[in-house]
Order: structure tokens, then sequence, then C-alpha cells
């Protein structure tokens, strides 16, 4: 199942959005979830639930950059689309890693090749990653991410360069989940 989040505050456009993102799933063959978000509060809150995110930058409150940042921040490894009016950001969006850039109004063709670049990297790191729970917010942490794991308590924490996350199953879950690069 593909999840993909909007982040538009203008609900006309972010209609529009829905509806194509919809009928890409549905011509792709892919089961799929669209979550609408009309601010960048809301979406942090489930951004580590979501494989693919289409992220406006103008936005009441935090802007798209500031929000994407926050994602990455707390792990989240959503494969970030970029869908603005404005042109000056480009540079700072490949900064976030970011699929791509699209300006408004939003061509099918081009929202459908950026949508299937994006699939392709979750496709990638599919089975590379382990959700975990930063606070109540739940994230998508790369296994390319982890320097190790150890049971704390009742608890396995997962560690990173730049924090630490609780993850919902046994030190022998996480151990099947680990590539070669780990050992126990």
């Amino acid at each position: 199942m593909v999840t993909v989040g909007i982040c538009e505050d203008e609900s006309w456009f972010a209609d529009d959005l829905k509806e194509k993102t919809e009928q890409y799933l549905k011509e792709r063959g892919l089961a799929g979830l669209v979550h609408m978000f009309e601010n960048g509060e809301e979406l942090l809150r489930t951004a580590g639930e979501l494989d693919i995110v289409l992220m406006d930058i103008r936005l009441p409150g935090r802007d798209g950059m500031r929000i994407v940042k926050s994602m990455r921040d707390l792990g989240s490894g959503s494969q970030v689309i970029f869908v603005t009016s404005y042109g000056e950001y480009v540079f700072q969006a490949f900064d976030m890693d970011a699929v791509h850039y699209i300006l408004k109004p939003v061509d099918r063709e081009k929202l459908y090749g950026a949508l299937d670049k994006a699939l392709k990297r979750v496709v990638h790191e599919q089975g590379r990653t382990l959700l975990a729970a930063k606070g109540d917010v739940t994230v998508r942490i790369r296994l390319r991410e982890v320097v190790y794991g150890e049971v704390f308590g009742h608890q396995v924490l997962i560690h990173t360069i730049t924090d630490t996350f609780s993850f919902a199953g046994t030190l022998d879950s996480l151990e099947e989940k680990a590539d070669d690069r780990f050992f126990r």
C-alpha cells in the first residue's frame, strides 16, 4: 500500500492534486491512500507514516521548507515532491533530498513522472526501513541511518547519528530486519 500526503492550503488545488494522484495510483494498479493536510503542523503528526509527500512551500504557519526540514530532523524518509508557484526555492529543495520540484499549474505528465521517480525510491527503500516512535509521532527510519539498537528496560531503542527512537518490537525482530552491516 502506497501512502501519499498532500500538504496544500488552497482547497481547489489540493482537490485537483488528490484527483490526479488517485488516478495515477489507479492507472498503475497500486493500492494506496491519499491524505490531505492544510498546513505543515498537521502533516508533521503523520509524516513518518507517509511514503510520498506533495508539499507546497507557502503555507500558513511554517513554510514547506521548514516543515520538510523538521520531517528530516525527525528521521522521516518520506519522498518529497515540492509543488509550488515559486521557482526560487528549487536549490534549497534538492538540498533536502527532494525527488522533484514542480511549478504550478501542475501538468498530469510531470506529476506522473515525479510520482514514478518517488515510487522507485520508496520501493528501493522498502524493507530497509523501520517504523519507530519519537514522542507521539511515528517515523520511518532508514536502516542506513541506524548506528545501533539496544534494549533499555523493556523497550528497544534505535540510535541514529542525530537522535534516538523507540522501536515497537523485540531485539530479535530488529535483528531480522537488519542487513549484514549489523551484528549482535
